[in-house]
């Protein structure tokens, strides 16, 4: 894998295509486990407005809520199009990971805001 400082980005290169199934297979296996584990806090939330529990559907929420961060600030797959394949920039101004194609079209749209 060869990394790359650009302009403040970090640029995740592999071009060797078993590295990349390789990658892509982990990427899909973490992509898993935190769908698994927010789908189980989302039951868990569920259960507790059913019995009215407010304090425990706000802790909740908030391990939702950190999950969710978590998982946007790893790189398993762009944040816009889920690509596991893709080689993925670290944008450091959202603290997130995007695929290339999309990363040089939000560029493209909004230079400022993705330099």
């Amino acid at each position: 894998m060869i990394e790359q400082k650009v302009e403040e980005k970090k640029v995740q290169t592999l071009s060797t295509p078993c590295l990349i199934a390789i990658r892509a297979n982990f990427r899909k296996i973490l992509w898993l486990w935190f769908r698994r584990e927010f789908e189980h806090l989302e039951d868990l939330s569920f259960k507790a407005i059913k019995v009215k529990d407010r304090e425990l559907n706000k802790s909740i929420l908030k391990e939702q809520g950190e999950l969710y961060e978590v998982r946007h600030k790893t790189p398993i797959s762009c944040v816009l199009c889920n690509d596991f394949e893709a080689n993925l920039v670290y944008e450091p101004k959202r603290r997130t990971w995007f695929c290339i194609v999309c990363y040089n079209d939000a560029h493209n749209l909004y230079p400022d805001e993705y330099p």
